[in-house]
């Protein structure tokens, strides 16, 4: 199964024109999992991955984190076995895109 995100950031022209980088070409940030649970690391730590076509896993901090599920509770939630984690999971069928580029 092919993965049906798409770049949201990275496209389009900086201020000076330049175009603006995609974030997965910058030498810190690599692509791992598979085509149908893709995952991006920086520095090799977790920050997105894929859990399936509606479910993305975001690392977030343990003191941001009840406040993102506080503000947008249809968004995102915390499994119990990510309780101890700092992730949360973003519910792409309900999500609002403004909450998700915040996390």
């Amino acid at each position: 199964m092919q993965s049906q995100l798409k770049p949201v950031v990275g496209e389009g022209k900086q201020d000076g024109g330049e175009p603006i980088p995609q974030p997965w070409s910058l030498p810190q940030i690599k692509r791992k999992g598979t085509d149908s649970r893709p995952a991006w690391y920086v520095n090799d730590r977790l920050v997105v991955r894929l859990h399936d076509e509606n479910t993305l896993v975001i690392r977030v901090p343990l003191t941001k984190r009840e406040s993102l599920i506080e503000t947008f509770p249809d968004t995102f939630g915390v499994p119990p076995r990510m309780e101890a984690h700092h992730k949360v999971e973003a519910y792409l069928d309900r999500a609002k895109p403004r909450a998700v580029r915040m996390a």
